[in-house]
């Protein structure tokens, strides 16, 4: 997702901004590229205002992500 700091907008802002949320030591040269846009009704909270806290699937239920496996194999 490109709008690193999760204000539902893509501008400047987001190029000091890494991918996790936190400040980078040399902010970006160029904005990052979108891979999805998301449907304001597939982001929560919905309204199309306030920092998102988590992508909703289509029953309104928040999609699960773990990167658990990234740091052993044996655990995910």
């Amino acid at each position: 997702m490109c709008d690193r700091n999760l204000d539902r907008k893509v501008d400047t802002s987001d190029l000091t901004y890494d991918i996790d949320g936190s400040n980078l030591a040399s902010p970006l040269t160029q904005l990052p590229k979108s891979y999805f846009a998301f449907k304001p009704s597939m982001l929560s909270p919905t309204g199309g205002a306030g920092s998102v806290q988590f992508i909703r699937d289509p029953f309104g239920n928040s999609y699960g992500y773990s990167t658990a496996n990234q740091n052993s194999s044996g655990t995910g």
